[in-house]
């Protein structure tokens, strides 16, 4: 499985939000600005995620994006799953058990795997993780 620009943006997205939540709606130009994005892609990343109730919008001229939910009940797998499509899909391309594809249960376990660390992954995980890093930071010589 790849996570293209559309997964990995997103995620910055949605751990800066939550870095800031607290604080008020952020606009995407906000946190476009802050995590270095383009504006116009990451409005387009925000329809998923609202769809699938990861974000809320706030109309208004303080308007924005909220989380939809807690840190800690958005899994990452709710996430990539909702940018990205199924997490377990094959990469054997037989659309299926087809009893000539020798390497199908391969890459079913591997979707499996994927799916369950991002399951147990939330945000709030890369939340503290993050702040975790700021307070011990390191150093290369």
């Amino acid at each position: 499985m790849l996570i293209s620009t559309r997964g990995r943006y997103g995620v910055k997205a949605l751990l800066d939000l939550a870095l800031h939540d607290g604080e008020g709606p952020s606009s995407a130009k906000a946190v476009a600005a802050r995590q270095g994005l383009p504006e116009p892609y990451l409005e387009q990343l925000m329809g998923p995620l609202r769809k699938a109730g990861i974000v809320r919008s706030v109309r208004g001229p303080q308007g924005g994006y909220v989380l939809g939910a807690p840190a800690r009940a958005i899994t990452m797998r709710r996430v990539v799953e909702a940018l990205e499509g199924d997490v377990t899909e094959t990469g054997c391309g037989c659309g299926g058990e087809a009893p000539d594809c020798l390497d199908h249960t391969l890459w079913k376990r591997l979707g499996e795997h994927v799916a369950s660390f991002l399951e147990g992954t939330t945000l709030a995980d890369l939340v503290e993780e993050r702040r975790l890093s700021e307070l011990n930071p390191v150093y290369y010589i």
